[in-house]
């Protein structure tokens, strides 16, 4: 990692400014050498802490309810039983990994071209989608991971390499020159995708790290998409346009939608599953109406959480009123009873005054008994 992070600083190519992470301030510790990341230190960076709970049965109907449109319910449910017996269970940050990877699955046949199938990953973390790809897809592939971050090359390539001992996975760091031919797997730094990556690939992917990039960055990975994919290819992306930058992206003309969607990794109102294809022509007609049907369906969305949300406030409301009534009688009662214990303090104090006076008499009747001079005793004659 040391290396990588090194050459990284070297480097002059515009991917190289992939993330914005901090690995020393954002795992609050000194990253050295002798002091790597670790891998399940990196893992909440990757995903994100609340994608590490396991899911119950309600989440998991979610994404059942999503994929059904497209008939890859029934699939996935398979894929979430064949993971939980080998992993021991199912966290949320495995869920949208195969969405992805079905809903991708079931469009390669709309691509023109003879095997391998070369898939372009950016921003694939420490690679569960390249996982499932390689350990699921029918197709053969070549699966090419490309990352700015350097812990994120290095934990990528030894997760794969240890999940996946069979396939044959190669790296840039280990002077393996790319050949699809050759490796099920490749990772490659960021800043090193141009010059290794000459030919053609025949799908592009990212998720959630293009909504990371400053746009110059945003730019330059389409550019590079859009000479790389040939007619036919696909392109799949999910981002926010309201996490880290507030924009939307603007696509090549020659892209068509084939699917842009809200789904159940959406983690904002506007978060969409887009799948595209490259065509020779523009598409700008064909888009708009899926376009316009996307932002229906957000506005709808955004009405029903407002109406959910307002429902919520009216409850809050109304038990707010109620705590209020209840603390309110709490209240009378508990200065009821403050009087009450007030009443009695003043009547045990005009007690205690005139057993006090009482006492005093005593003492002077006493005191006066006490000072009178005894008679002398009379002795018998």
């Amino acid at each position: 990692m040391a290396e990588i992070a090194a050459d990284r600083e070297r480097a002059a190519s515009p991917l190289a400014g992939l993330e914005h992470w901090d690995i020393n301030k954002l795992l609050r510790r000194n990253v050295s050498q002798q002091a790597p990341a670790t891998f399940n230190e990196m893992m909440e960076l990757w995903v994100g802490g609340t994608a590490l709970r396991e899911v119950g049965q309600d989440r998991m109907q979610e994404y059942l309810n999503f994929l059904s449109r497209f008939g890859l319910d029934q699939r996935f449910s398979e894929i979430v039983d064949d993971l939980a017996q080998d992993r021991g269970g199912i966290l949320e940050c495995d869920l949208g990994p195969i969405q992805d990877y079905l809903i991708l699955e079931a469009h390669f046949d709309r691509i023109p071209g003879s095997a391998p199938l070369i898939l372009l990953e950016v921003g694939g973390g420490y690679g569960r989608l390249a996982e499932l790809f390689l350990r699921y897809s029918s197709h053969t592939i070549c699966y090419v991971l490309v990352d700015g971050v350097p812990e994120s090359v290095y934990y990528s390539w030894e997760y794969l390499r240890q999940r996946l001992p069979e396939h044959h996975l190669g790296m840039h760091f280990k002077d393996q020159r790319f050949d699809p031919g050759q490796f099920d797997a490749y990772v490659l730094p960021a800043w090193h995708a141009k010059e290794v990556l000459q030919g053609l690939v025949h799908c592009a992917i990212n998720v959630a790290s293009i909504q990371e990039m400053p746009d110059e960055t945003v730019a330059a990975y389409f550019d590079f998409f859009q000479q790389r994919l040939a007619e036919g290819s696909l392109l799949f992306f999910e981002n926010s346009r309201g996490f880290f930058y507030v924009r939307e992206y603007s696509y090549p003309d020659n892209w068509l939608y084939l699917v842009k969607s809200a789904t159940p990794r959406s983690r904002t109102l506007d978060y969409p599953l887009d799948l595209l294809q490259v065509k020779r022509e523009r598409c700008a007609a064909e888009n708009k109406s899926i376009i316009e049907k996307y932002y229906i369906s957000l506005k709808e969305r955004a009405s029903g959480l407002i109406k959910s949300r307002n429902v919520l406030v009216r409850k809050e409301q109304k038990f707010r009123k109620k705590e209020v009534s209840r603390l309110q009688k709490l209240l009378t009662g508990h200065s009821k009873t403050v009087a009450d214990l007030r009443a009695k303090n003043a009547e045990q104090s005009e007690r205690i005054k005139e057993l006090s006076a009482e006492v005093m008499t005593l003492r002077r009747m006493t005191a006066v008994f006490l000072s009178k001079p005894k008679r002398p005793e009379v002795q018998p004659g």
